[in-house]
């Protein structure tokens, strides 16, 4: 989904499969271009729609919610294909004058990303804590510890993750912190993407063996392939609270949206 200056920008296409758009020419000279990522190949219509408005000289802003291709932000063998630098490449190439990203997954992006800004998700997850004062927090990895645990004062635990290296498979989840609150306490999960909540669900299992109570969820980013997964089905499991920037046409009553890009 593409919007421009927050009108949904209609890309139709020629029977050959090209590409067909028109936009009306804008007034302000304030272009403000938000892309809620579903695929790839959008990158295509947002390089025509930003070429177009540089020919009015346009201030051009994209704000890309979800970046896409921060999953592959390293190589580790030479047959990897290092996506993240070379789509960074591609968006620095369009030159724009700002990009806007929301907690994003990898901190590479932005040593790759020339004028870029990240919004961090502090604003969503005290509005959950200050709803649930009992909470405690939980991070599934050492990653997401660094990322948010000197955001708030609240009392954590964290995951460490066993891998098999020769199978890349987490094998088991330990949890490390203040393990020993944990018994009778509701619980927030916080963590930037989940996709098939592989590791998220180890986390919960974890913390319903040391003995916590009610299990929520902040993710910044829900990939709807949690429903084909069984994380939704924990029986303890009572919210996951998301934003709109890939968890889009599809319901769940456990899943509810935070925020709202538009």
């Amino acid at each position: 989904m593409i919007k421009l200056n927050n009108k949904l920008i209609d890309f139709k296409s020629y029977n050959d499969g090209t590409t067909r758009v028109s936009i009306p020419v804008p007034q302000s000279r304030q272009a403000i271009i938000t892309w809620l990522f579903d695929k790839n190949e959008e990158i295509l219509s947002i390089f025509y729609l930003i070429s177009h408005l540089k020919t009015y000289k346009c201030y051009i802003k994209l704000i890309v919610p979800y970046l896409p291709n921060s999953r592959q932000d390293k190589v580790k063998t030479e047959e990897d294909v290092f996506t993240l630098k070379y789509f960074c490449n591609l968006l620095n190439s369009l030159n724009v004058d700002a990009i806007e990203t929301f907690d994003v997954h990898s901190s590479v992006s932005p040593a790759l990303l020339n004028n870029l800004i990240v919004k961090s998700p502090r604003a969503l997850i005290e509005k959950i804590l200050n709803e649930n004062k009992n909470l405690l927090l939980a991070y599934c990895d050492e990653g997401g510890f660094k990322r948010y645990y000197n955001i708030f004062n609240v009392p954590y635990v964290f995951g460490c993750k066993i891998r098999n290296y020769e199978t890349q498979k987490i094998e088991y989840l330990q949890i490390l912190g203040n393990k020993h609150l944990l018994a009778g306490r509701d619980v927030l999960i916080v963590d930037d993407i989940i996709s098939r909540g592989s590791t998220t669900r180890m986390m919960y299992t974890q913390l319903k063996e040391n003995g916590a109570k009610n299990i929520y969820i902040y993710a910044s980013h829900v990939e709807p392939t949690i429903l084909e997964y069984g994380l939704l089905d924990a029986p303890d499991l009572k919210k996951i609270y998301t934003t709109n920037s890939i968890w889009r046409n599809v319901e769940h009553p456990k899943v509810e949206i935070i925020e709202e890009f538009t």
